[in-house]
């Protein structure tokens, strides 16, 4: 054996043998330890082979449930909370009485029972760390199964309205069943985002020996607590986020004008309210949008019950995400036996909304451009209508479609676009908040929507219930249009705004630098793809370029792990693409905007071939093995 073979032998043993010293689950300890006796360097090698450790991305933390440093289990959540509990205190010795002491904890369902990790004792472990630093902890629980695991947004919002210095969620969100995850939300409600993440992840590495060798005993004692400081708490925090979502202005009362029209009328339409299906997806949203639409006086939802109560298996889809391909099948095919035209549906951690409609014949799945512009346009129209005075403003992340920003010109409203991801949206709608602008509506394109203004993170519960409003208003008040009718009228107002998104599985990061340095040849910028002329590029990697700009430096932030490619061609297309930050995707967006008048399928023709095109010369999707999916 070579020195170096020996070398990387021995920090391999050191670096399990580290982790068996300091692993408080019995579990994932004894599985390591019986590696080490064993020797089986290859199992050893699976966990503890990789350099670094689990790392902050666009959603927090995300990894399976296994042991060692690139898992999400019972050491990396207290190494991670020890490293935020130490940033905090720092900022708080900055700040003084400014900066609370005060933090707050939810957790999904999550869980791998062979291996005992779970999002509940995930949520423990961070409650204790913080705890043991002097915190104020809520951890956000109740003694009702229905309401046993809370949302995402939930935190979100409580991390506002408690004016805590932190706020945590326990949750892989959308990701397979073997995953979980550990989202981060600041004082300011926002989730971690640059320099804030980059300080915590520095913490973290100076903070990965656990400050007490006896927080598995301390887990065990706060599980067999009384819980009903807890539980009443909670209680109170969910009636404030109900409360906060009728009164903020996304209330309109057409469910109550249903039932006045119900009973006042003989007309047998009145008398057949439209049907709406939901599904939670096998995760936590069911008992929250059920409460939203009981709160907003909306008639009643059809649930679908196979995937009504949350199951860490997720057994009947093949991947929770409701953006995937066959994910709402079961839903719709249930929608369409009980006589309901719409589905609703969240993801497991309800943080985001899925929108189908059936018109008899056929399902058509909205896009999340497409139900971003049916939810922007109609709460402009709704809050508009309430103060026609007010500085109305709306954000949307820079891949997703510009309809929104062309709405906002006509309609003589603010529209800002920003990074990708919901951390940086919510920060520039904070900004604008600070301004004097009412900012009433965000999202993404990938189903994340912010209704109305209590909080400033995507949330899919308030996007259901707000949905909700719209079918039914359109039932009533416009003669029982549908969402496509109505996309349809705002399409004929502003012009066919057609997108195409995709991505290729991709696991080889130089495959990445590839593609794009095909557009950079070496800070040269291409001036043509397949043939297409390029107006204009801009690069939001290291170290950036925009070519609408004098100096060349692009105004949104630039970054290394995710860069995002944005390029402008001569006949109105957009293309942008990026790596994943939290999965092994490379990300591509079109989107080609005709002119008013013009039909829809011309412009959908004119995107495809240009699609195809672009991908072919740029990814290469043949020579370098990618799998593609629209």
């Amino acid at each position: 054996m070579s020195h170096s073979e020996k070398s990387l032998h021995e920090c391999l043993l050191e670096k399990s043998k580290e982790w068996v010293n300091h692993d408080p689950n019995p579990i994932t300890r004894g599985l390591v330890q019986s590696f080490l006796v064993s020797s089986s360097m290859e199992s050893l090698e699976k966990y503890f082979g990789a350099s670094g450790r689990i790392a902050f991305g666009t959603a927090g933390l995300r990894g399976p449930m296994v042991p060692g440093p690139h898992g999400l289990n019972d050491l990396v959540v207290i190494q991670a909370t020890q490293g935020i509990a130490r940033c905090c205190q720092e900022q708080q010795q900055q700040q003084g009485p400014m900066m609370s002491n005060k933090a707050v904890i939810g957790y999904d369902h999550r869980c791998n029972p062979d291996l005992g990790i779970d999002s509940y004792t995930l949520a423990c472990y961070a409650t204790v760390v913080l705890q043991e630093s002097g915190f104020d902890v809520l951890l956000l629980t109740t003694n009702s199964p229905e309401t046993l695991f809370v949302p995402t947004p939930l935190v979100a919002f409580a991390t506002l309205a408690l004016q805590c210095s932190v706020g945590i969620m326990i949750t892989a969100s959308h990701n397979p069943k073997q995953d979980n995850g550990y989202k981060v939300f600041w004082s300011d409600g926002c989730q971690i985002r640059s320099p804030i993440d980059i300080g915590i992840s520095q913490k973290i590495s100076q903070e990965l020996i656990p400050w007490r060798n006896d927080y598995f005993s301390l887990v065990q004692t706060l599980k067999s607590r009384n819980l009903s400081d807890d539980i009443q708490r909670t209680t109170e925090m969910t009636n404030q986020y109900f409360t906060a979502m009728k009164s903020t202005g996304l209330y309109t009362g057409i469910g109550c004008r249903i039932v006045s029209a119900a009973t006042s009328s003989t007309s047998p339409t009145v008398h057949n309210p439209i049907k709406i299906a939901y599904t939670a997806m096998h995760g936590v949203g069911a008992h929250w949008v059920q409460r939203a639409f009981h709160t907003f006086h909306l008639p009643p939802l059809i649930i679908v019950p196979a995937q009504e109560i949350p199951n860490p298996a997720f057994p009947t889809v093949s991947f929770p995400n409701p953006e995937e391909t066959g994910a709402l099948s079961l839903a719709m095919e249930y929608a369409e036996e009980h006589g309901c035209s719409i589905v609703l549906a969240n993801d497991p951690d309800a943080d985001r909304l899925a929108v189908a409609e059936y018109n008899g014949d056929s399902w058509v799945i909205f896009t999340g451009d497409q139900i971003g512009i049916l939810l922007g346009h109609y709460l402009y129209t709704v809050f508009k209508k309430q103060d026609p005075a007010a500085k109305i403003a709306m954000c949307a992340s820079t891949v997703s479609s510009s309809m929104l920003g062309a709405i906002a010109k006509a309609e003589k409203f603010t529209f800002v676009d920003t990074l990708t991801g919901f951390k940086h949206i919510g920060a520039q709608s904070q900004l604008l908040r600070s301004q004097g602008y009412r900012v009433v509506f965000s999202y993404e394109e990938a189903l994340g929507y912010c209704c109305g203004e209590f909080l400033c993170d995507k949330d899919g519960v308030t996007a259901a219930v707000v949905m909700g409003e719209l079918v039914n208003s359109l039932w009533m008040e416009r003669n029982n249009m549908t969402l496509r009718d109505y996309l349809q009228s705002l399409y004929d107002t502003y012009g066919e705004f057609v997108s195409s998104n995709g991505y290729y599985l991709c696991n080889d990061p130089t495959i990445v630098a590839q593609v794009l340095d095909r557009v950079r040849q070496g800070g040269n910028y291409t001036k043509m793809v397949a043939g297409y002329p390029i107006s204009s590029i801009r690069d939001l990697g290291v170290p950036g370029y925009d070519s609408t700009q004098v100096d060349g430096r692009p105004k949104l932030p630039t970054s290394a792990s995710s860069p995002l490619m944005t390029m402008h061609f001569e006949n109105g297309c957009v293309f942008q693409m990026r790596p994943s930050g939290t999965e092994p995707k490379f990300k591509y967006y079109f989107e080609l905007n005709g002119a008013v008048g013009l039909r829809r399928e011309v412009v959908l023709s004119q995107l495809e071939e240009m699609k195809a095109a672009i991908l072919e010369e740029l990814f290469q999707p043949s020579r370098n093995g990618l799998v593609g999916k629209a």
